[in-house]
């Protein structure tokens, strides 16, 4: 324990390939560690802190700067992409006398296991918790002896003298007078914190990948990201592949919104905005309520890519994000086939809802940026050919303006990672589906293989997942992500991956 907490820092960890093919990197400013340390700030103004983020700067370079600045605390935000470098800035950490925690996806999916494996001896604390930044600065209080440990929400950790983790249990919002705008109580950006020539280059690299699309824009773009709603409305039904540890929907008021939107422009002249909502059109009644309150003046020429998924598209909701400045639209459409397309989503979804969704908003000037996720469970050579088909469709007549495409990745918390490590509720989720297991052997070894593992390799667990679920082979689905690609970059599509 530091009783006197004088330096923080806040580390957005790169990705351990540094050429990554996936879609938006470095194009956005890191809003995880922005609105932590926003946040501390608001909270602890005597508290230095400083945020570094490695989709900008070498590992060695921030890590040069961890070991000569000796910070008290180093939080590090940490993605299955990018677990490689953060364990080595939380090595430079600990070895500059630093405290220790970890953050995001990867670090609350496979904590007990960071905490019991090699890496374990490099971390003090994991934040498992979905809103982070309230937790981290209840976090900071523990550290300065003002709170018990115990009272800080979602922290897992191991004790001393014990081989097994433990976890603080509780709720990271209380004492919220407005029980609909939970998230109210997270401060603004403090857009001081984003240095100038940074903020620079990722307008640069916004424009590189994005800028023809907002060519008729009158001034200059630079695109940030905010997250004022957070959760989805399949919250007791998630996708298959869906590992968000909290799914339960949270909203900020319209006035909070505007006020990020407001502060965001003032402090680094913002004018697109990434809402990162997993779930806008699950909500028309809380985008209804953007629009009715927008300062249509002072905010005439905002514009919002959004999270919106095929299923919640109807004409009225499109006309409402015509109204609120929507120009793109983030759209998992996952299949080209109604089967497989059930059995990752839900009975609801359709390719056919899927088709109507593109034509109500491309028929409105809004464009999409597509998903697909190959290896359903049961996929076939059909199937496959099926979903190759309708993304080429697609793409030849013009309806996508990006393209993301890869095998699916079982994470250990969603329930295709579930299946994979659990013999008997996979063979009653194939029953329920209607689909055969491919490989029942090989399934029964998935948990001694991977139950253990902090780190699984992408490429290897979902090449498992496909040889136990799918009726194809792992090749099969790699051809056909790269025949999505190369059909969309024939036709000047921006196209990735997302890890």
């Amino acid at each position: 324990m530091k009783e006197k907490i004088e330096t923080v820092f806040l580390v957005n960890a790169g990705n351990d390939d540094r050429h990554p093919s996936v879609a938006n990197y470095a194009i956005f400013p890191p809003l995880n560690i922005l609105s932590i340390a926003s946040t501390v700030k608001h909270e602890f103004k005597e508290i230095k802190v400083h945020i570094y983020d490695g989709q900008m700067h070498d590992v060695n370079i921030i890590n040069t700067w961890i070991k000569s600045l000796e910070p008290d605390v180093v939080g590090i935000s940490v993605l299955s992409s990018s677990y490689k470098n953060a364990m080595k800035h939380a090595k430079a950490a600990k070895e500059a006398g630093a405290v220790t925690i970890l953050g995001n996806d990867h670090a609350a999916i496979y904590g007990r296991n960071i905490l019991r494996g090699e890496n374990g001896k490099y971390i003090d604390y994991i934040c498992t918790a979905d809103i982070g930044e309230l937790v981290f600065c209840r976090f900071l209080r523990f550290l300065q002896g003002k709170e018990s440990l115990k009272d800080v929400p979602k922290i897992m950790y191991l004790p001393k003298n014990n081989h097994e983790p433990e976890y603080t249990k509780g709720n990271e919002l209380v004492n919220c007078p407005h029980e609909r705008w939970l998230l109210d109580q997270i401060p603004l950006v403090n857009w001081e914190l984003m240095s100038y020539d940074l903020m620079f280059k990722y307008k640069m690299n916004y424009q590189r990948v994005y800028g023809d699309l907002l060519r008729d824009a009158a001034e200059d773009i630079t695109a940030v990201t905010i997250n004022r709603a957070r959760g989805c409305h399949r919250c007791g039904n998630p996708c298959l592949y869906c590992g968000i540890m909290d799914l339960n929907p949270k909203f900020s008021s319209p006035t909070v919104f505007w006020n990020e939107v407001k502060a965001a422009k003032k402090g680094v002249d913002a004018n697109v905005f990434y809402e990162a909502f997993d779930s806008m059109a699950g909500f028309p009644w809380w985008v209804e309520e953007l629009v009715k309150q927008k300062p249509q003046e002072e905010l005439k020429d905002v514009r919002f890519f959004v999270y919106s998924e095929a299923l919640g598209i109807t004409s009225d909701l499109v006309e409402l994000y015509k109204k609120l400045g929507v120009y793109m639209v983030n759209m998992g459409l996952d299949s080209g086939d109604n089967e497989m397309l059930k059995r990752l989503k839900s009975s609801k979804d359709s390719v056919e809802q899927n088709k109507a969704a593109v034509s109500l908003l491309r028929k409105s000037g809004i464009y999409i940026y597509a998903s697909f996720v190959l290896g359903a469970p049961g996929e076939t050579e059909k199937s496959l050919q099926n979903t190759i088909d309708f993304a080429g469709s697609l793409i030849e007549n013009r309806n996508l303006a990006a393209v993301e495409v890869q095998p699916l990745y079982p994470l250990f918390n969603a329930k295709a990672g579930d299946w994979l490590m659990n013999p008997i509720r996979a063979r009653w989720g194939a029953e329920m589906m209607g689909f055969e297991i491919r490989n029942p052997q090989r399934l029964s070894e998935m948990k001694d293989k991977w139950g253990h593992s902090d780190n699984p390799n992408p490429t290897e667990i979902s090449r498992d997942w496909v040889d136990v679920f799918c009726h194809v082979d792992y090749e099969d689905l790699e051809n056909a992500a790269a025949q999505i690609k190369e059909y969309a970059r024939n036709f000047g599509i921006v196209c990735g991956a997302a890890w």
